[in-house]
């Protein structure tokens, strides 16, 4: 997929998103900055939310470097979230986390409901009738490194899939889900 957003972190993280980022409202005190397919240390940013109404130009800073993040997207057959309670879509999403923690390799905060968080999440969203899609986003390690290969090696598996298969029939009891 293309990167068409950034999102710029007071923290000094830049983050590429494709098309498919749905933009999140922030606090201001976040300090995050959103804006097109290019993350420059010399971009500017237009900001109107003034008390007078008077525009602020801001530079950001050039400090730290951009991060990468990998998404991960499974099809989960046979199985449509919505039918689920909030207590069983809330423990299908906490397995969900701990299966890719483990064959990821990482810290169960480290799995994200999208590219902004929240943490220790993921995202459920149809996939077809009948098909729930489940995406993930995780930062690659280093966060500098645009190399996703080994993540992308761990993530297509056929024990994460069969893991992920194992969780979604642990806590779902309705036809045959597969991964």
């Amino acid at each position: 997929a293309k990167c068409t957003h950034f999102s710029y972190f007071a923290r000094g993280v830049c983050r590429l998103v494709d098309d498919d980022a749905t933009l999140t409202p922030a606090d201001e005190e976040d300090g995050v900055v959103s804006g097109p397919n290019h993350c420059s240390s010399e971009h500017t940013r237009s900001r109107s939310e003034h008390h007078d109404g008077a525009a602020e130009e801001e530079t950001l800073p050039q400090e730290k470097g951009m991060e990468y993040m990998l998404r991960i997207r499974y099809l989960v057959k046979n199985m449509e979230f919505r039918e689920l309670g909030p207590h069983h879509l809330e423990i299908l999403q906490e397995k969900y986390v701990e299966v890719l923690s483990d064959a990821l390799e990482v810290h169960p905060n480290a799995i994200m409901g999208g590219p902004d968080g929240p943490l220790r999440a993921v995202h459920l969203g149809t996939g077809g009738n009948t098909t729930t899609l489940l995406e993930a986003y995780v930062v690659n390690v280093p966060a500098t490194s645009s190399d996703f290969m080994e993540y992308h090696q761990k993530a297509t598996l056929r024990s994460t899939t069969a893991a992920l298969e194992a969780g979604t029939t642990s806590c779902v009891h309705m036809g045959n889900p597969a991964v």
